[in-house]
């Protein structure tokens, strides 16, 4: 009897072993774990887990809860927490286990997510149930964060027209959702969802860039960002654009391509229009410029040319594109006529702008040359690299000749100072010789002598030489002289006083008509304006020498120059008189001690100006009219002025 209790007391150290083990892992789990016993199926344990989940204080308050007061009235489906555990347990005691998802609540009246997993255990003939409880919550919250943030991510694709794609590189299986069917203009039930179908709808030309730049992204070479054409059934082409990131095993081989494409075919549009309307304005700019300029490739070859380019080279644009630049751009060295380099390779070679030499002639197409400046530079594309030149030149014909002028007229104005020096020192002994002469004339009435001829023939050459010598000063006084706005009308009135002051034209009417604005004037030296018309109508006076009428007409001539013209009913002129009349010392008026100088000094004076004077005479007796043309200014004030009629 002692050996049977003995032996019934027995417990193997193995088994002891065993249930320390799982005393360890009951208690130290971070699930909760519990046990119910039948028939009532209330807890009789639970592990330290389970209290802090449920909110218990000890175990005795748990084990003394009822089953039920764990859990809501009903569950997420809407089934009593009553009837669905009893179906649980149910399934449980007859498969041997069951996992369920279940809503659980704390004894403080919180309800939280959870899985159970109830198992059945059966020890010496003795069933009973155990449960093994996970608290969700934590990853409840995970995936309805994974839900809405992909339904956002769904929304935006759908709302950007993206179209997202999966491929599977070991098993050439490409998966694609409803976006990239409406981007390639297929239906469903037409894709095999095999990678060639796929390169069945892109574009012929681009077909072999797009397959070799998703080989270099599988192989590891670069990202896959690309652009590519699709071709429609109904004929249409449309651009995509398309990224994807490559996945791979542990070793690095490729397992799939994930990605993306969107239809970028309008941006490509508003980008061509863009682009259209920015070379429209560049080539409305360079039609217009005065510069002559030429655009040329990386070859040198020519691309565009703008009219002052084909003006000065002689060769139109549609024939000039293409051809190298030294077939129509001939640039030659102005004194030895040798060959000067082509600016276009020191630029493609040295990636900075250069200029001519000096002193350059351009060889048109036709022969005619003509001094250029020019300057040619660099094209660059975003990345700084040379994807063409630029030539710009202009012709320097009229600056040179403008550079020749300026010289001139500092010649003339330091000959002009010399002039003046010696007519000084000319006119004080000149006087001396006038005044002793008329001296001895006046002592001569009263005696007379063979000597008075004599004396009378001196002072006329002295006054005649004084003459000239004052004609002189008055041309020096109007090299460099300072120039000022001037009214012409009033210049005219003014001119016509001052004659009248030494000739008395009071036999003489004369009639002004002034027909423009008073706001028009001209810029001028107003000295010598006023010289050229003190000399013009001192000649017309002296060609009425009894009486006669003298017409001044001021008008418009143009929008850039004025014309006067001034008409008297004199003697005349034959065309030989007209056609010597502005030449230097050929005077028609020797009776008046006429120098010559007048009419020459004035038409100098009026080409300074950048005006044009003439005369025209229907012949002797019938009067002259001497014209001039003379640019001018406006300002913006406007009065008009009509009809002045002088009469002395």
């Amino acid at each position: 009897m002692m050996e049977r209790n003995h032996s019934s007391s027995y417990v193997s150290p193995s088994r002891r072993e065993s249930a320390e083990r799982y005393r360890a892992l009951f208690e130290s789990s971070l699930d909760a774990i519990m046990t119910l016993d039948p028939p009532s199926w209330r807890f009789t344990t639970a592990n330290p887990t389970t209290l802090k989940m449920f909110k218990a204080k000890d175990q005795a308050e748990f084990i003394s809860m009822d089953p039920w007061k764990l859990s809501p009235e009903k569950q997420q489906d809407g089934w009593l927490s009553v009837d669905k555990a009893a179906d649980a347990i149910e399934i449980a005691l007859r498969d041997g286990s069951y996992l369920f998802e279940w809503t659980h609540k704390r004894l403080n009246g919180e309800e939280f997510p959870a899985t159970v997993l109830l198992t059945r255990v059966e020890i010496s003939g003795n069933k009973f149930l155990q449960a093994i409880v996970h608290d969700t919550t934590r990853r409840k919250q995970i995936e309805e964060q994974l839900k809405q943030s992909t339904a956002r991510l769904i929304l935006a694709t759908r709302a950007g027209g993206v179209g997202v794609w999966d491929y599977d590189i070991v098993h050439n299986i490409l998966l694609w959702d409803d976006q990239m069917f409406a981007l390639y203009g297929i239906k469903k039930q037409e894709f095999n969802g095999v990678y060639e179908a796929w390169q069945a709808g892109v574009h012929l030309l681009d077909k072999e860039r797009s397959n070799a730049e998703i080989e270099m992204a599988i192989r590891g070479e670069k990202e896959f960002d690309t652009e590519f054409r699709v071709c429609w059934e109904d004929g249409s082409i449309h651009n995509i654009r398309a990224i994807a990131v490559v996945q791979r095993d542990d070793s690095g081989n490729p397992l799939r391509m994930i990605g993306t494409n969107w239809d970028i075919t309008e941006f490509r549009k508003a980008e061509r229009e863009k682009l259209a309307l920015s070379e429209s304005k560049m080539r409305t700019t360079l039609y217009s410029i005065g510069d002559a300029v030429i655009s040329l490739d990386i070859n040198g070859c020519v691309l565009l040319m703008n009219p002052m380019a084909e003006k000065l080279t002689g060769w139109s644009e549609p024939e000039a594109c293409g051809k190298p630049l030294e077939d129509v751009f001939c640039i030659v060295q102005e004194e030895t006529h040798s060959k000067v380099d082509n600016p276009v390779v020191q630029v493609l070679k040295g990636g900075i702008a250069v200029g001519i030499p000096d002193r350059t002639l351009l060889i048109a197409r036709n022969g005619v040359e003509c001094p250029i400046g020019d300057s040619a530079a660099p094209i660059f594309d975003q990345e700084l690299n040379i994807i063409g030149v630029v030539l710009i030149f202009r012709d320097l014909t009229k600056e040179r000749e403008m550079q020749e002028k300026l010289l001139i007229s500092e010649k003339l104005a330091v000959m002009g100072r010399l002039v003046a020096d010696v007519a000084h020192e000319i006119n004080n002994p000149l006087a001396i010789i006038i005044g002793r002469t008329q001296l001895m004339l006046h002592r001569l009435e009263e005696q007379p002598s063979p000597l008075t001829g004599q004396l009378e023939t001196v002072l006329q050459s002295a006054r005649r030489c004084k003459t000239i010598l004052s004609n002189l000063l008055t041309y020096c006084k109007t090299i460099g002289g300072k120039e000022e706005t001037i009214n012409l009308s009033d210049l005219i009135m003014e001119a016509v006083e001052n004659v009248n002051d030494q000739y008395q034209m009071h036999a003489v009417h004369v009639t002004l008509h002034c027909m423009l604005p008073a706001n028009i004037k001209i810029t001028s030296n107003k000295h010598a304006l006023l010289s050229v018309f003190v000399n013009l109508i001192r000649n017309a006076r002296q060609a009425m020498p009894e009486k006669g009428n003298l017409t001044i007409t001021v008008e418009k001539k143009d929008e850039s120059q004025l014309q006067i013209e001034i008409h008297d009913t004199g003697i005349g002129m034959s065309k030989e008189q007209v056609s010597q009349l502005f030449q230097p010392f050929i005077s028609g008026w020797e009776e008046y001690d006429g120098t010559g100088l007048g009419l020459a000094t004035s038409l100098g004076i009026i080409e300074a100006y950048g005006g044009k004077i003439w005369a025209e005479s229907e012949g002797r007796g019938k009067g002259a009219t001497f014209t001039i043309l003379l640019p001018y200014i406006q300002n913006e004030k406007k009065t008009n002025r009509t009809v002045n009629e002088l009469e002395d």
